[in-house]
């Protein structure tokens, strides 16, 4: 199972940019599921790790990511300004 550490990995390919992020996603969890405790914390993780991928240039100009955080036109075309 590969590391999650915040530090950057070696390979700089676009399929590693998660690893160069300064927070990792949640552990992949099997069991436990419905406990809402469990689905709090790794939604709260999920969150700081999304934040921090919006504060990275390369990362919020990405299509991907604009269209999974479903950002709204108004944002986009600021982006596009630069701005």
């Amino acid at each position: 199972m590969a590391n999650r550490s915040p530090k950057c990995a070696k390979n700089s390919s676009p399929t590693h940019t998660s690893r160069c992020t300064g927070a990792g996603l949640p552990p992949k969890k099997w069991f436990g599921l419905s406990n809402p405790e469990l689905i709090r914390n790794r939604h709260e993780v999920l969150n700081v790790y999304l934040n921090d991928c919006v504060k990275r240039p390369v990362l919020v100009l990405s299509p991907e990511l604009q269209a999974f955080c479903e950002m709204p036109e108004e944002v986009l075309s600021q982006l596009k300004k630069g701005g």
